[in-house]
């Protein structure tokens, strides 16, 4: 019983880690793709954050 629930911990644990991850890398790519394909400045990067983190 104990070697069942210690590869559930174990496959929720690789779970969060590869969430957190992706989650990580897509905002990283997100805000290079707003400073060098759209071009904004630091205030508008501001402004494009408050509003993301507010929705």
């Amino acid at each position: 019983m104990f070697a069942k629930n210690l590869k559930a911990y174990s496959v929720y644990l690789l779970f969060r880690f590869v969430f957190s991850l992706a989650v990580s890398m897509a905002t990283v790519l997100s805000i290079v793709y707003y400073l060098e394909v759209v071009q904004l400045d630091a205030f508008q990067l501001v402004l494009v954050g408050t509003v993301l983190e507010t929705s």
